[in-house]
């Protein structure tokens, strides 16, 4: 069974790189957008500035989902295409398709199901179901039409997402599919629980448990079921096209220091500022501010790679990278930018610094 999806998934990437090559570019542009790592260096920024709530719940529902993602690929064991063509015995040298390689296509951890299409189904999933069931459409007509156009865009986002991933050769169509069913079930769950409200100490309890359950699954695998887990990183490292394209943030080890290090980043941060902000919200320029500018450092510091010469130093530096992004969120951004709202008003429009610059509500 799994040998016809791959075979069939072989040819239709085929079909997809011959037909799309002169769109490389924007095939590359697509499996960024969708990449995991957005939703908690553009998506949260943005949606916690714009509603507390759906950010909080955007963040819980992005860890997750990427720490099941982690773990079933751990479990299903798939193949990529780009190794999967040269280790399968189905062909040989004169029969052996062939894929072309991309910059990100050298992704270390199993293929099974799509990290890029489930993380980024399950967040843009909760951004649209707010914006649909808070419409401010006094029409029914204009609040019928906005819906659709927000569906048929998600939808329509997500495909292109999946397609580009099946470009790179990085997935099979199967587990772009199987990845996208899971993050909208994961993002349904996850908007019925009551999130605004969770205790600090639930944070750190959440977080310690999604992480040491990536060791637990490991120690189980390479100790009772005498498999190596890293046995993808090794397929990576022989068929990859050019060594300088695999890198260490695509293990599924950093996924889940990711996650759990952005939660209790997320529950300290919520905790320190339940004590010291005051009770009335930003205005609509100070929170576009703030999105401009978490955005834009978050960016640029992402592209700063963390030094891989130790691979425990690595995932150490990770972990204070991705703790200190949501403290930043909510500690830092905000009072830096109305300091500096605060200096560059009081020059320009006096009268207005005060209300430019009023801090959010925290009920």
């Amino acid at each position: 069974m799994m040998d016809v999806l791959h075979v069939n998934g072989v040819l239709f990437i085929q079909y997809l790189q011959i037909q799309f090559k002169e769109y490389s570019n924007v095939m590359l542009l697509l499996t960024y957008l969708g990449d995991p790592r957005n939703a908690f260096i553009i998506y949260f920024p943005l949606a916690f500035y714009l509603n507390r709530s759906v950010g909080i719940r955007l963040l819980w529902a992005a860890s997750i989902s990427e720490w099941i993602n982690a773990l079933l690929k751990w479990v299903l064991h798939g193949h990529r295409p780009y190794w999967w063509i040269h280790e399968t015995h189905l062909y040989n040298n004169q029969t052996r398709p062939r894929l072309d390689q991309f910059y990100l296509t050298c992704e270390t951890g199993p293929g099974s199901p799509s990290g890029h299409a489930m993380v980024t189904a399950s967040v843009l999933y909760l951004l649209i179901r707010h914006l649909t069931c808070h419409s401010t459409f006094a029409s029914k007509h204009h609040r019928f039409v906005m819906n659709v156009l927000c569906w048929f865009g998600y939808f329509i986002f997500m495909f292109c997402v999946m397609i580009s991933r099946l470009f790179i050769a990085t997935h099979f169509p199967h587990q772009v599919v199987l990845g996208t069913f899971i993050g909208l079930i994961v993002a349904e769950l996850i908007r019925h629980v009551p999130l605004l409200h969770v205790r600090s100490c639930v944070y750190m309890l959440v977080s310690a448990g999604l992480l040491l359950s990536g060791f637990a699954v490991y120690s189980l695998i390479e100790n009772v079921l005498n498999m190596n887990p890293m046995w993808s990183v090794s397929s990576a490292l022989k068929w990859c096209q050019k060594p300088e394209w695999i890198h260490l943030d695509t293990t599924l080890f950093h996924a889940i220091v990711r996650d759990s290090a952005a939660l209790l980043g997320l529950g300290i941060a919520l905790r320190l500022t339940r004590r010291s902000l005051k009770d009335r919200p930003p205005s609509l320029p100070s929170r576009i501010f703030y999105i401009a500018v978490a955005v834009s450092l978050y960016q640029i510091f992402d592209r700063q790679k963390l030094p891989q010469t130790s691979i425990n130093l690595f995932y150490v530096l990770a972990f204070v990278k991705w703790f200190l992004m949501p403290v930043s969120t909510e500690l830092i951004f905000p009072n830096v930018c109305d300091l500096l709202m605060k200096f560059v008003l009081s020059f320009v429009a006096p009268g207005y610094a005060e209300y430019a610059t009023v801090r959010p509500k925290h009920s």
